[in-house]
């Protein structure tokens, strides 16, 4: 388990050249994402990263995660990935879910990790089958969340 009071400033490793693109609570987020995290745990992030623009430059042809926050009162790292929600896009999501893992190996310091994946959406949500979308996502250790996230890290 992650100490309290963890922050993603904490997590990353010194020398790590996401470091200095961390942001104070959701300020790495475009200001149509924020609106994805329920209001009542806005205040629970510490700080937030673009992972997206922070690797853009090093991986510009790959699927990139969007978000990485710090919730500490449940010592957690999460990822948020605000994107359509349809069935073609699920292998696309575990792409970047794998991309973000392999590039964090890098920046995070020894026994950090992301707790939590969370896959959100600002449209319409076009699965097929939610039951089998959920499904294939819990297996990659992906949770979709609908339009909103609510318990952010639990």
């Amino acid at each position: 388990m992650t100490p309290p009071g963890l922050s993603l400033k904490i997590a990353l490793r010194r020398d790590s050249r996401l470091r200095p693109l961390v942001q104070s609570g959701l300020n790495a987020l475009k200001r149509s994402d924020r609106k994805t995290i329920a209001k009542s745990d806005r205040k629970r992030v510490t700080d937030s990263l673009d992972l997206d623009a922070g690797v853009q430059a090093e991986f510009p042809q790959d699927h990139r995660w969007d978000y990485l926050l710090s919730v500490p009162d449940c010592d957690s790292i999460v990822g948020v990935e605000s994107h359509k929600a349809a069935d073609s896009e699920i292998s696309v999501i575990i792409k970047k879910r794998q991309g973000a893992l392999d590039v964090l190996r890098a920046h995070l310091q020894p026994g950090r990790f992301v707790k939590r994946w969370y896959w959100v959406t600002s449209s319409k949500v076009g699965f097929s089958d939610t039951g089998t979308a959920r499904r294939r996502l819990a297996q990659k250790g992906i949770t979709f969340a609908g339009r909103e996230i609510r318990s952010l890290g639990r």
